[in-house]
């Protein structure tokens, strides 16, 4: 009972009261805070609050107080962070929960060290070549067969989620899932986005954590196998991989991040794909540039991995769309300790944000911050080395993403088979609505879209 008492008191002192008097900011409405505003729209709420208060301020939301902290600066604090003073598992624990219990993301100090050991054997160039041929054949199954235009429209981002898992599950397992297969890692996924975390019957939740289950049941299954007989995909190099201290998963540790990972690999990537298509269809020129790009690549010869350096202007396209919509808007972390920066002094349990697109748009790094401009990463201006931790799409730091490479491959693939065989446009005046935490459009993105 005094837990819970103690929990409670705790929750009305951190939504009623303003325990950072000090810090500019608003904390005015109890618990709802503002939530609605970034739910609305969250690259304006955080620019609104930017523009008013600085690089720091603080936002009450989901019943919880953060204090945001932008520029190179604060990220060299809080991602490059040598004392292991901002902590994962309290930040993110909030958000990922039981869903994704076990994850890598969630791990701190030596567990984390240990599991990014073992995983990063899935990463090395000679899987990672494997990956390669998987990736371009399943792709182009999709765009040929699948791809479920109708009547001269696509809704991209389901479009797009389809194709992704697809990938994944071939890559991961070897193997074509089934629709229902499927459907319980779009419900695990979608589950990460509920407002409500409470297993309610019938809930966003609570459809989550029976698809949750039945995904655990399933991998638990072919573990065994594949650990006697294991094959090329990313299941087996988890269920047989070793550090170079020998150290191997469980069977549990497996499957915790064979969740995660379902999870991760298809969800950002789907979003920078989105993007790259919503900005080129608002810049068409964009679309010839890669049209152009793309077959002068597949007509030099086959698709390689040493190769994949010569898409050039592909990549500066997804650096672009990975900056003004980075797939996470926001990096969370919980301090251990307390910390001052800018003359402000901190508390223990201090919930602090880094705001990716903030750092994004600042205006003395990016010309013309909100403009579209993949030029911006050419060697001749690589705005984004000007300054360290300027450009953090994938985050930084012990944590940055053990995928970063993959993710940039299967883009490349991918667009370059899509601007091979499509023209798409939207309507004039459209705007890209974007949904945190992982950003989605709201909408889906309508687009009008022709084959070649």
């Amino acid at each position: 009972m005094y837990p819970l008492i103690t929990a409670a008191l705790d929750a009305l002192h951190k939504n009623i009261g303003d325990p950072y008097p000090d810090i500019p900011g608003n904390l005015e409405w109890p618990f709802l805070g503002s939530t609605l505003d970034f739910a609305k729209d969250v690259h304006h709420s955080i620019l609104k609050n930017h523009r008013k208060y600085g690089n720091v301020f603080k936002v009450r939301a989901l019943g919880d107080n953060y204090i945001f902290l932008i520029g190179p600066e604060a990220n060299k604090l809080i991602l490059q962070d040598q004392q292991s003073n901002f902590l994962n598992e309290k930040s993110w624990g909030g958000i990922l929960g039981e869903l994704f219990r076990g994850a890598i993301m969630l791990k701190d100090g030596e567990e984390h060290s240990r599991f990014r050991r073992i995983m990063q054997t899935a990463f090395h160039k000679e899987p990672m070549s494997h990956y390669l041929s998987i990736i371009e054949s399943e792709t182009t199954q999709f765009l040929e067969d699948e791809i479920p235009i109708k009547r001269g429209k696509l809704i991209t981002y389901p479009a797009i989620v389809r194709l992704t898992m697809k990938i994944a599950g071939k890559l991961f397992f070897g193997v074509h899932f089934k629709e229902q297969q499927l459907d319980w890692i779009i419900d695990v996924t979608q589950a990460s986005m509920a407002p409500v975390r409470y297993e309610i019957p019938y809930t966003l939740y609570w459809k989550g954590m029976q698809a949750r289950k039945k995904l655990t049941a399933f991998y638990k299954d072919i573990i065994q196998e594949k650990r006697v007989r294991p094959g090329e995909d990313m299941f087996s190099q988890m269920c047989v991989a070793r550090s170079d201290n020998g150290e191997m998963f469980t069977e549990e540790e497996i499957i915790d991040q064979m969740i995660f990972l379902m999870m991760a690999s298809h969800d950002t990537t789907t979003s920078t794909l989105t993007s790259m298509i919503y900005e080129m269809a608002r810049f068409p020129e964009w679309q010839d540039r890669l049209l152009k790009e793309s077959d002068q690549f597949y007509n030099s010869g086959s698709l390689e991995y040493s190769r994949l350096k010569e898409f050039q202007e592909t990549g500066w396209v997804i650096n672009e769309a990975l900056r003004l919509h980075p797939p996470l808007e926001v990096i969370p972390r919980n301090a251990a300790k307390a910390f001052t920066f800018k003359g402000y002094t901190f508390p223990a349990e201090t919930n602090v944000v880094v705001a990716v697109f903030a750092t994004h748009t600042l205006p003395e790094i990016y010309k013309n911050p909100l403009r579209f401009d993949p030029e911006r990463f050419s060697d001749a201006r690589a705005e984004h080395k000007k300054k360290p931790l300027c450009f953090l799409p994938f985050g930084a730091g012990k944590h940055i993403c053990i995928g970063q490479y993959f993710a940039e491959m299967e883009a490349k693939i991918v667009m370059s088979q899509f601007v091979r065989k499509f023209k798409w446009s939207v309507p004039s005046g459209y705007i890209l609505r974007q949904s945190p935490p992982l950003n989605h459009p709201q909408d889906g993105l309508p687009i009008q879209i022709s084959r070649r």
